[in-house]
């Protein structure tokens, strides 16, 4: 997705709109939020470790059996939309949505052929009506100065692991210092998309040790010491839930 306003981009989220949107509903809302609401958006929880299979597989695979037609609302996932202001007047926002592969957004058996295909969309936009005083002196003021949006930046940027490497170091960021970081590891096959697998398998693949330099400072300062297979990860989970609030 690419949303440019007056023709600056402000906003591109590459190929990985969908993992954000994922893990935006997996660590923004609490469950009953995702058991009621976040269903209209097509958002059906699985308790398994596996999304292959299980009550919201079935939930959600039933909403397309014998070729049935679903309905769906959802909002925008973008840094823009995600903050309280309202836009001001004569605005060209231009928002540019690119649909992931079939292979990517459906799960079924190998050597059938399935077709995923968005008969229409549309596009609800809410208006305010000021009052013609409040009106002008918004836009006498815009005739001096520009209108400002704080808006908190999301970066997404996806990194590729060849087989057999025992350590791997990439460069995150090049700017800013980033607020948090959210690192998931799916399998490759996954990620390209395979009609078999969820591209959400997010897997530990026997991580053992993780660190942020930032500025020369390490986050944590000290590095995870983790043991996926005997169960020990709980610091980094107890951070993950700390960081997002809970």
């Amino acid at each position: 997705m690419r949303i440019t306003i007056n023709g600056r981009e402000i906003f591109n989220s590459n190929s990985l709109y969908a993992y954000k949107t994922y893990l935006s509903h997996e660590f923004s809302y609490p469950s009953t939020a995702k058991n009621s609401h976040l269903n209209s958006a097509g958002y059906y929880g699985n308790n398994e470790l596996t999304l292959e299979a299980g009550s919201g597989f079935a939930t959600r695979k039933a909403l397309f059996t014998s070729s049935r037609t679903a309905q769906f609302l959802s909002k925008i996932d973008a840094d823009l939309f995600n903050q309280p202001l309202y836009l001001v007047n004569h605005c060209e926002v231009d928002i540019e949505i690119i649909p992931n592969d079939t292979n990517f957004v459906l799960i079924g058996q190998r050597g059938t052929r399935y077709h995923f295909e968005i008969l229409n969309c549309k596009l609800y936009v809410k208006k305010v009506d000021l009052m013609d005083g409040l009106g002008l002196d918004i836009a006498r003021k815009l005739e001096t100065n520009p209108a400002r949006y704080a808006i908190r930046k999301t970066m997404m940027k996806s990194l590729f692991i060849s087989p057999g490497r025992y350590e791997f170091n990439a460069n995150l960021f090049m700017d800013q210092i980033p607020r948090r970081i959210t690192l998931g590891l799916v399998a490759n096959a996954d990620y390209v998309g395979n009609i078999s697998r969820s591209p959400f398998n997010f897997q530990p693949f026997n991580v053992r040790e993780i660190c942020i330099v930032a500025n020369g400072r390490n986050y944590p300062q000290a590095p995870y010491d983790l043991d996926y297979p005997s169960g020990k990860f709980a610091r980094a989970f107890s951070d993950m839930n700390e960081a997002i609030g809970f």
